[in-house]
């Protein structure tokens, strides 16, 4: 009898359509969607990698994991692998792009709250230093080292490349009548690496790590 050998099984793969529908298709094939940290570290380990893999990664706008809670009072939650963004369904309740939460959802995240004007420079590039000081930035790293590493890589490279010398924003929205969840995406290179915790929900592209080797965060 021939021996069956299992097909390998990859690790990142990608979902690009309605977050909705992709979602569900992501939890099927028993993976997560990529975090902050992992697309940050996916990009440093590519530096030197395949054209093909790296040019995707470096100039492809990916959604990741990770979430932004607004609440009507001008505070937000910072949310690390949310629950929210991995149990969307086309179900779920959407006006205009944002996923809606009622008042007792918003108080049960567990995550970290903050006033909008205290997570310090948004809605503008940041310089290199600030990139490393950012208290977004440092959240969705996960890790000091890291994101100092993604930082030098990122500004040494739109430096060369673009001649930028301001990178890596934090862009938000408004505070809207009810509470709401948005997702965090990141730009590339050619957009300086922005991070945008104001793009609507609609057609995303999410990257599905194998639940096996995630290696959350």
């Amino acid at each position: 009898m021939a021996l069956k050998i299992a097909p390998i099984r990859e690790t990142y793969k990608g979902f690009y359509g309605k977050d909705t529908e992709e979602m569900p298709l992501i939890k099927a094939d028993g993976r997560i969607p990529m975090s902050t940290s992992q697309l940050m570290q996916r990009r440093l380990e590519l530096v030197n990698g395949p054209a093909g893999p790296r040019d995707f990664y470096t100039s492809t706008p990916l959604s990741t994991g990770d979430a932004i809670a607004y609440h009507p009072s001008g505070r937000v939650k910072i949310i690390l692998n949310s629950k929210n963004i991995m149990d969307m369904t086309p179900e779920a309740p959407r006006i205009g792009g944002d996923l809606l939460i009622i008042e007792d959802v918003y108080h049960s995240l567990e995550a970290q709250e903050f006033r909008i004007k205290d997570l310090g420079k948004i809605n503008e590039r940041l310089s290199r230093d600030e990139a490393k000081n950012s208290l977004v930035w440092k959240i969705l790293s996960r890790d000091q080292s890291l994101l100092e590493e993604y930082v030098d890589y990122v500004f040494s490279t739109v430096e060369k490349r673009f001649g930028y010398q301001s990178a890596m924003g934090v862009h938000l929205d408004s505070p809207s009548a009810r509470p709401k969840i948005r997702e965090w995406t990141i730009f590339g290179l050619g957009s300086r690496s922005g991070i945008y915790g104001r793009i609507v929900f609609g057609y995303d592209r999410f990257i599905g790590i194998s639940a096996e080797n995630s290696g959350k965060p």
